[in-house]
């Protein structure tokens, strides 16, 4: 697909692939076995080694299941981790993702992408934010949902801190630079975190029935709350798409 891509990212997740812990998701799950149909389909946006999905054809009713990610060797382990689940490589930010797709899903699933698309600005992180969430909004047909699950912080001064810092640090290298531990890292890939009532207001926008607002706090390791930090959870939210779209 023709797309406005983040070289960079894709770079890093190309070369280094890494699995994700899927029990963020529980709160999905628990939504969809409640809400899903045996003939329902699913679209994970940003499937990558498609172990959320591998989590939703063993937990849920959902039989159809599809991947989109922009790391192609992501999507041939997606395919090897969920036979018979289809993939397709393009970005989220493609303007004509909808059309190139030519279909549309009962769930659209964004899981942890949102703080991976950066810009230069703040007025340029917002942009891309809102153009995924538009994009994955226009996949999901009459009556369904979209499930988006964001990691959210507060302050946001502190994000916006570390957005700066790594985009110097990766200047000087493409590698991950950990701090005291691999997932505290100051250096590739550049990521912006938002707070969950930033994500809730980006998505109310899109103007259906938000169904689901969860936030789940976690713990502050100490080396978080002396940098500023006060607030880190696990957000999910769930938009209900009018049956008369």
């Amino acid at each position: 697909m023709s797309v406005s891509r983040d070289a960079r990212t894709e770079h890093y997740f190309e070369t280094l692939t890494p699995t994700y812990s899927p029990r963020r998701y529980r709160p999905v799950l628990k939504f969809l076995r409640q809400d899903a149909r045996k003939s329902s389909s699913l679209l994970d946006v940003g499937c990558g080694s498609g172990n959320v999905l591998a989590m939703v054809r063993k937990g849920t009713p959902v039989a159809e299941l599809a991947g989109l990610d922009v790391s192609a060797r992501y999507l041939t382990q997606c395919a090897s981790n969920v036979p018979g689940c289809q993939t397709h490589e393009g970005s989220i930010v493609n303007a004509s993702l909808a059309d190139e797709m030519g279909r549309k899903y009962r769930y659209v699933m964004v899981g942890a992408v949102l703080h991976h698309l950066v810009g230069r600005t703040r007025r340029a992180l917002r942009e891309l934010t809102r153009r995924a969430l538009e994009n994955a909004w226009a996949l999901v047909e009459p009556g369904g949902a979209l499930i988006v699950m964001e990691p959210t912080f507060r302050p946001r001064w502190v994000m916006w801190g570390l957005f700066h810092v790594k985009r110097v640090v990766g200047r000087l290298t493409s590698r991950r630079v950990p701090l005291l531990g691999y997932w505290n890292n100051i250096g590739e890939p550049v990521v912006s975190y938002y707070s969950h009532v930033e994500m809730e207001a980006a998505i109310d926008r899109l103007g259906g029935e938000m169904i689901l607002a969860r936030k789940r706090t976690r713990r502050l390791p100490v080396m978080w709350r002396l940098a500023g930090l006060t607030e880190r959870a696990d957000s999910v939210l769930i938009l209900r798409k009018p049956h008369e779209c």
